[in-house]
């Protein structure tokens, strides 16, 4: 990636380093992650406080090296919603 994704996962996002600011509030939405390419709920990078985009390809590159060669990414990651 030469840009930031227009959508994350807060999976992606942590493990790239980001973390949301002490009692922040943020809209997600069921979307496509611009980094792991799952369906998952997504938001801005700016909620995660825009982890380095070098980090980001790392946590591409990893996904990418971990998945078997022709397989896509899993189309749906269970969330769980906490009201």
């Amino acid at each position: 990636m030469t840009e930031y994704p227009a959508w994350v996962c807060g999976e992606c996002a942590e493990e790239a380093g980001g973390r949301m600011p002490e009692g922040h509030l943020a809209t997600f939405h069921h979307g496509r992650c611009g980094v792991c390419e799952k369906k998952a709920a997504v938001t801005e990078l700016r909620d995660f406080r825009y982890p380095a985009l070098e980090r980001l390809n790392a946590v591409r590159a990893k996904l990418q090296n971990a998945a078997p060669a022709g397989n896509k990414p899993e189309e749906v990651l269970e969330t769980e919603y906490a009201y």
